[in-house]
């Protein structure tokens, strides 16, 4: 993903999740919004890795742009500290992460063939 896409998205996150705060206080809409925040989080995933998801999520709802707030790499350098960074370590991630492979929907003859040999197993 390219960084100016990544920080819109960043960007649009954090404002979907500051409109639903203040609706919040007025009514609960958290059965319309948990939906959303499913599919947020599976596309995350997918593109990124769930490692990489986890950062994203600290960065928007744990540092939320506190200078107070930090991370640090296993050398005990400060890593995470902008969009920018946060956009290169979910880029490393995604390169290291194991390929995902979306599973192709099963044909109707798979499934027969699933099937008989259920039925080898089973009732034989």
């Amino acid at each position: 993903m390219k960084l100016p896409i990544f920080k819109q998205l960043l960007s649009k996150i954090k404002k979907t999740d500051d409109t639903i705060d203040i609706l919040y206080k007025y009514i609960d809409i958290t059965n319309v919004t948990e939906e959303y925040n499913s599919i947020i989080t599976l596309l995350l995933e997918h593109y990124y890795g769930e490692e990489a998801n986890e950062w994203i999520g600290w960065y928007l709802y744990e540092k939320a742009g506190r200078k107070d707030i930090k991370a640090w790499d296993k050398d005990k350098k400060e890593i995470c500290r902008n969009e920018k960074e946060l956009w290169e370590l979910c880029e490393q991630a995604r390169v290291v992460k194991l390929d995902y492979e979306p599973k192709t929907p099963m044909t109707n003859k798979r499934r027969a063939e699933l099937m008989e040999e259920m039925k080898k197993i089973f009732v034989d």
